[in-house]
């Protein structure tokens, strides 16, 4: 018959093993997901926006900046999230224009107008009946 004495060290020494395996396999799981900044984490659970982890919802999402949205509904621009407008957004700077009817000229929202709509450095001008010249519009 054993002692206890002698019972103890056999016990720890099979937890010992048995916690050692567990550490292990935990990280050898852990060490094959991607990082995002010190966080280990499941791309097809989560999204990495600029280190920060974000649980994705049932929807597909994308990051603008470390904040994740729903590009069905809304785009990034110049690291903001903005709704949709039109059929055809693009992004001017931080807003978003319809392509369609309007045009960016460095920053600014113009409607198209004429026959040939163009920019001229900050200006909007019709290319039919004039030239930028030096972010100059010279009219012909």
């Amino acid at each position: 018959m054993q002692l206890r004495s002698e019972m103890f060290p056999r016990k720890m020494l099979k937890l010992t093993l048995f916690f050692s395996a567990l550490l292990t396999i935990t990280n050898a799981l852990y060490s094959s997901l991607p990082r995002c900044g010190s966080w280990t984490y499941n791309p097809k659970l989560s999204l990495c926006c600029n280190g920060r982890v974000i649980i994705k919802p049932e929807h597909s999402l994308h990051c603008c900046g470390n904040r994740a949205y729903d590009a069905r509904s809304a785009k990034c621009c110049g690291g903001h999230i903005v709704q949709k407008v039109g059929m055809f957004p693009r992004c001017c700077k931080t807003r978003l224009y319809n392509t369609m009817f309007q045009m960016c000229c460095a920053g600014n929202i113009h409607l198209k107008i004429g026959r040939k709509p163009a920019c001229c450095g900050l200006r909007f001008y019709d290319a039919a009946f004039s030239k930028c010249v030096n972010d100059r519009v010279v009219y012909l």
